[in-house]
Parts: C-alpha cells; structure tokens; sequence
C-alpha cells in the first residue's frame, strides 16, 4: 500500500523527472547543431573557459550544501554534450568520405 503523503510527493518529482527528461534531449538537440558550427569554423568541442563560467554563473546563488551536487550535474551534462557532439562530428566526418 502507498503511503498517502507520499504518493502526491512521488507524483510531483515523477513530473519533474519527464521534464528534465525533455530538457536533456531538447539540450542534446542543441549540442548537435552547436556540433555542426564548431565543424564549419573548426573549433573544438570542448571549451573549458565556458563550461566553469556556466558552472559559476549556475552555482552561484545556491545554498552552499547543494551546489556540488549541482556542480556535478552540470559537470555531468557537459560530459555527455561533448560525446554527444563528438559522434555527430565522427558522423558527418564519415560520410564526407
């Protein structure tokens, strides 16, 4: 049996979840056309300098206790942006030849 307080609690974070889902892909979605610009003007996929400005900028009004977690998070994102990039630029790399 579920706990009555619970269940409305589990149903919220179960909405947030289809909604970070959505963010994700539609965040993947970008990073694929960002993919594209870095191959027409050759720069490469990691930008460093950009990652820990985004990491400052996103931490920088959160209580202290949860920002390595967020940290992580974005950290997280970045790592998989960068796979996700970098399979696209192997792709269209591939099919040129």
């Amino acid at each position: 049996m579920e706990n009555t307080e619970l269940l409305p609690l589990r149903r919220e974070m179960d909405r947030i979840n289809r909604e970070m889902r959505a963010l994700y892909l539609e965040r993947l979605e970008v990073g694929k056309r960002i993919a594209a610009v870095k191959m027409d003007q050759g720069l490469p996929i990691c930008d460093a300098a950009r990652e820990q400005a985004i990491v400052d900028a996103m931490t920088a009004e959160v209580v202290e206790a949860d920002r390595a977690g967020l940290e992580r998070m974005f950290r997280l994102l970045f790592e998989e942006s960068r796979a996700a990039q970098q399979r696209c630029m192997e792709r269209s790399a591939a099919n040129r030849d």
